[in-house]
């Protein structure tokens, strides 16, 4: 239950907070951490995008490094054919 005193402070029991944060599992999380506590296993967008692109970044540049070692082969092959070919 909530009252209003004036347009600027409104109090809330914790009752109403705790469902509000059971609801608002967002909220939650960014409290929790705010707070200095575990949020469980919950994970901030900017934390699970910095690990995702990391991730990503890693396995790009391994095939990267391996598209590259097709390409070098690619062209020995080329040169092999034509060197076969004369």
């Amino acid at each position: 239950m909530s009252q209003t005193f004036s347009g600027q402070i409104c109090v809330r029991n914790a009752d109403d907070l705790e469902t509000w944060l059971e609801l608002a599992l967002a909220v939650h999380a960014w409290i929790s951490r705010l707070l200095g506590k575990d949020p469980g296993d919950t994970q901030a967008l900017d934390t699970f995008w910095t690990d995702w692109r990391e991730a990503l970044s890693h396995h790009f540049r391994q095939n990267l490094s391996l598209l590259a070692g097709i390409k070098q082969l690619d062209t020995l092959l080329t040169i092999f054919k034509g060197y076969l070919a004369s």
